[in-house]
C-alpha cells in the first residue's frame, strides 16, 4: 500500500541539482570543467549539485553563461524545487492529535 506521503513524492518536482547534472552529462562536462569556466572551485559546483548551495542571481547568471540555461529558468527550477519541498514536509510530517488551538 502507498501511503500519502509517498504518493506525494512519486509526482516530485526536479532539483536545480538534478538539471544541471543533466546539463552537463548533455554537454559532456565535468565538474572540474564547470569550475574551471565559472573560475570557481569544485567543492561550490558540488555543493550545487548535491543541493547544499542554493543559486544567487549572480551565480545563475554564471551558469547560464556555461551551460546556456538562462538564469531565470534556472532561479524558477531551484524556486519551484524548494517550494514542492516545504510543501511536502508539511504534507510527510507525522500528525499530532493534540493542537494547540
Amino acid at each position: 500500500m502507498v501511503s500519502n506521503c509517498e504518493k506525494e513524492l512519486i509526482g516530485r518536482k526536479m532539483s536545480l541539482g538534478e538539471f544541471l547534472k543533466e546539463r552537463m552529462a548533455d554537454m559532456d562536462m565535468s565538474v572540474r570543467d564547470m569550475a574551471m569556466r565559472m573560475g570557481c572551485s569544485t567543492r561550490k559546483i558540488r555543493g550545487i549539485l548535491d543541493g547544499k548551495i542554493s543559486v544567487s542571481v549572480d551565480l545563475a547568471i554564471d551558469l547560464d553563461y556555461v551551460i546556456g540555461a538562462h538564469a531565470l529558468k534556472l532561479l524558477d527550477i531551484q524556486r519551484d524545487y524548494e517550494l514542492w519541498v516545504s510543501e511536502n514536509k508539511k504534507v510527510c510530517e507525522p500528525q499530532n492529535e493534540f493542537t494547540n488551538s
